[in-house]
């Protein structure tokens, strides 16, 4: 025990390395039920990685005389109102729309477009008719609970009879893939397959890892109500590895412009700004750290990033333990109307007490 106990994380994590597998396995399909709450139960035994969820099916749209509907922005990925990954009910490391879901899976990493011809990765057809066209869907969103595919850091233990881990989503209406109000959706078959990325737990004990350490990813939205400075107030006590924001026009998440927003500052104690910079930066940054510009209205606050994306070291992380405050701060040009907003996606670590 007194040899185990002088172990450092990184010792044990590589003699997990040597003796662990890795499974990756389907659980039950669950039938989509618009407006309703569906769940999956993970399974009690190994370390959980990463949750991926498969979306995929058909329904059909009728309107006397349209054949196309206008897509709402992020389209298929609102029919996840809301995904959570709960521990006990009463835990959610995870609380997030399927929309901020497909955004923050977006820089996770550096990666190029994927050109996914199977179509199994992002994929809607658009047909409307007066009979009634069959459309299909199939998508794929990760929850990954380890901060990269490298450090494995974030591992949470299944094998405890104490603990029961499930998915919940929150389903949305067919309806909300589109702008239009006027177009009738019908015969819904939908499901989501849970995929799970599993890592066994070692018999031996010094090569069992640190897995007190979790990753949280949740999201808020705020109103901006006019030009110049907003004040988006973040939780302390917890260490920031990204901060997301995704500014919009309205509640329908329309993106607002680049020149609508001037800057963007992150403030602690309501004095210190380690990060004070014009917007156009922050995306310049952003489009070389992932290998592609984001979606417009789209911007991250990597600090995770040391020249490889989501695979730095802790040099820039934001630990907010001993701040009083901690602020994003947003400077708008232009604000129209009354129902501009910031939904901000947080990625933060914690340390668990046992």
């Amino acid at each position: 025990m007194a040899e185990q106990s002088k172990l450092t994380p990184i010792q044990r994590m590589i003699r997990f390395e040597q003796a662990t597998r890795q499974y990756e396995k389907d659980l039950v399909a669950v039938n989509f039920n618009e407006g309703a709450t569906i769940e999956a139960l993970m399974p009690r035994n190994r370390f959980l990685a990463k949750v991926v969820l498969m979306v995929e099916g058909t329904f059909k749209l009728t309107h006397a005389s349209k054949t196309t509907y206008t897509a709402s922005t992020f389209n298929k990925h609102n029919l996840l109102k809301q995904i959570r990954l709960t521990t006990n009910g009463a835990f959610n490391p995870y609380q997030i729309s399927g929309a901020m879901l497909n955004l923050y899976n977006t820089v996770n990493e550096f990666k190029a477009p994927v050109t996914d011809s199977n179509n199994v990765l992002d994929y809607i057809t658009n047909t409307v008719s007066s009979s009634g066209a069959t459309n299909t869907v199939r998508f794929q969103v990760e929850l990954p609970l380890v901060t990269n595919e490298r450090d494995l850091l974030g591992l949470m233990n299944l094998q405890n009879s104490q603990s029961q881990v499930k998915i919940e989503i929150d389903c949305n209406n067919i309806t909300a893939i589109m702008t239009d109000t006027d177009v009738v959706a019908s015969a819904v078959s939908l499901k989501v397959t849970p995929v799970v990325e599993l890592y066994s737990i070692p018999s031996i004990p010094d090569a069992v890892p640190d897995y007190t350490t979790i990753k949280i990813v949740n999201q808020r939205t705020d109103s901006i109500l006019s030009t110049g400075e907003t004040i988006v107030k973040l939780d302390t006590a917890l260490t920031y590895r990204k901060i997301i924001f995704y500014v919009a026009s309205d509640s329908a998440l329309t993106p607002v412009t680049l020149t609508d927003i001037a800057r963007v500052e992150l403030v602690y104690n309501s004095a210190d700004s380690p990060i004070s910079v014009p917007i156009n930066y922050i995306a310049g940054k952003n489009a070389k750290a992932y290998g592609h510009s984001l979606p417009q209205g789209a911007f991250v606050l990597d600090f995770s990033d040391n020249g490889m994306a989501n695979f730095g070291s802790g040099r820039n992380f934001v630990d907010s333990e001993g701040l009083g405050e901690l602020w994003l701060k947003i400077t708008m040009n232009t604000v129209t109307g009354t129902t501009t907003q910031i939904t901000t996606v947080a990625e933060k670590i914690a340390r668990l007490s046992f």
